[in-house]
């Protein structure tokens, strides 16, 4: 469950399953329409920028082949976690997530060979870049056992503690991983 506030209302939503994956190009845009039709509602502000995003990510789907599209979808999930609802970035402000550009649509990027059904690398090991999960929110991973990702600091890098528990300046060997 998340939870956040607007002043001195607090809003809470709850965690729910998907009732089904985004695989192309067109459910995306789909899902997304709705994203910015619900967002809007709440958040009449936000209509703007979920538009701008929504309309560079239609353009990168229609600038790639279809076998492509994965990619951009994996992009977009990267994206969106980055962003993660906090204030400090926006999904309009696409400099700052180059990188993820480049990791997962570029041929040469990290992620570009991404196995989708196991979660890992074609060598076998984790991806560098899947540590953008929940476990870095509030409310922390809702299934250790089974996620994906990597559960490290998002602040510091470090394994055992998520952003909200970190004390960043007090770490004394950054290189060290407990």
């Amino acid at each position: 469950e998340n939870t956040g506030r607007v002043g001195s209302t607090e809003i809470s939503f709850g965690l729910s399953e998907p009732s089904c994956k985004v695989q192309t190009s067109g459910n995306w845009s789909l899902a997304f329409n709705e994203i910015i039709k619900a967002t809007s509602f709440v958040f009449p502000h936000q209509e703007t920028k979920l538009r701008k995003y929504s309309k560079y990510i239609n353009r990168e789907f229609s600038s790639k082949v279809d076998l492509s599209h994965q990619k951009i979808i994996l992009y977009n999930t990267a994206v969106r976690n980055k962003v993660g609802g906090g204030q400090q970035m926006l999904l309009t402000n696409r400099n700052k997530f180059s990188f993820i550009y480049s990791t997962t649509v570029m041929p040469d990027g990290i992620e570009s060979n991404y196995n989708k059904q196991s979660g890992s690398q074609p060598n076998g090991t984790k991806s560098q870049v899947d540590y953008y999960c929940r476990f870095n929110s509030g409310k922390g991973c809702p299934d250790d056992s089974k996620c994906r990702y990597k559960h490290i600091c998002r602040k510091c890098k470090h394994q055992g503690h998520s952003q909200v528990n970190c004390d960043s300046k007090s770490r004394k060997n950054p290189g060290s991983t407990t």
